[in-house]
């Protein structure tokens, strides 16, 4: 029996509870496992069958993780026409790991966060993956749904945002919380910024002169701010960390998107902000033809501007947040937020 270490959140873990898995869903003989080491959390393994390549999913988050996953997976192979990990198997029992976990095929392509992969190419090689990504992100944001909410496992389908169960996402709101009169979605989004930015100035992770130039962008943001939308799928968290792209026939294409723990329905504009910053902390030029071919397919509504600056906000509040507590600043450490938020905003704002 062979045994290997598949980091702290899987653990050790051995060749026959892997064939176990492979069994229950006929997938095959295994051949060879390969721990996962980008991403965060450390919840998948590559696995090569004699029937193909996978990829085990395991340790969930949340009860909610793999069947929210698997109902938009689901979706997505029967309303787009985006590379997702389908089908999505999914084994809530665990009594082969200790936990539920999901299996489904390897996606073909590579990630850009490889720097052997990425960065000896030409710069026309990079800004034609920047168009890749913005197409694709179109091609998800095709899919709509009447009401702007989130998928809810207990009773299999979309249910209606909520602003404390939003305040909280992706923990339960408190047990105290009762439902309030639906906002709508346009003030509700304000209100998420809003509470962003508070709670960064309450854990003096901001100065008071910051907390004002974030209220002014939001106060901006407010006066542009309309349901005047068809709730679309937003992924909240599209960028290279989370595709795989590939050349075939001389283009390049996004050949994979994963990672759809946070998929929801609501206004699609926010999901730009991430996978703009992120070209953005590469070249300029590259996040305007994101923006470019995205919006090929997505006319730009009135007022974009200044929505698109508060969700910029938004995201570098989170995003400024998770490296603080985590330790994974990649940026120069001596820097304020707003020192290094105001670029993305500023361009955000700019943007026509």
């Amino acid at each position: 029996m062979s045994q290997h270490y598949y980091g702290q959140r899987l653990g050790m873990l051995d060749d026959q509870q892997f064939q176990a898995a492979l069994d229950r869903f006929g997938l095959g003989a295994l051949v060879r496992t390969e721990p996962i080491t980008s991403g965060n959390f450390g919840q998948n393994v590559f696995v090569t069958t004699s029937l193909g390549e996978f990829v085990l999913r395991g340790s969930s988050h949340f009860e909610w993780q793999f069947p929210t996953e698997q109902f938009f997976a689901d979706l997505l192979h029967k309303r787009s026409q985006l590379p997702i990990p389908w089908p999505y198997l999914l084994d809530e029992q665990e009594d082969i790991f200790g936990w539920s976990y999901a299996l489904m095929p390897r996606l073909p392509g590579q990630q850009t966060t490889d720097p052997q992969f990425y960065n000896p190419l030409p710069e026309q090689d990079k800004r034609h993956i920047a168009q890749a990504m913005g197409t694709a992100l179109a091609e998800l944001h095709r899919i709509t749904w009447p009401v702007c909410g989130r998928y809810d496992p207990l009773t299999q389908t979309i249910q209606p945002l909520q602003l404390q169960q939003e305040l909280a996402w992706p923990f339960p709101a408190k047990p105290s919380f009762q439902q309030t009169p639906q906002l709508p979605f346009s003030q509700m989004v304000v209100s998420i910024v809003r509470y962003h930015l508070e709670k960064q100035a309450s854990a003096n992770s901001i100065t008071s002169q910051e907390f004002d130039w974030g209220a002014q962008i939001i106060e901006q943001a407010a006066q542009a701010a309309d349901d005047d939308f068809q709730p679309a799928l937003v992924h909240a968290d599209y960028s290279k960390h989370n595709l795989v792209v590939e050349r075939l026939h001389g283009q390049w294409r996004v050949s994979g998107v994963f990672d759809l723990m946070g998929l929801f329905f609501g206004n699609s504009e926010m999901d730009l902000a991430r996978p703009v910053a992120t070209l953005l902390e590469e070249d300029k030029s590259r996040a305007e033809l994101f923006l470019q071919a995205y919006h090929q397919a997505h006319q730009i509504r009135s007022g974009f501007a200044s929505r698109f600056a508060m969700y910029m906000l938004m995201d570098r509040l989170v995003i400024w947040a998770f490296a603080k507590s985590s330790q994974k600043r990649w940026w120069d450490e001596s820097l304020t937020f707003q020192q290094w938020a105001e670029p993305f905003v500023s361009f955000a704002s700019q943007y026509v």
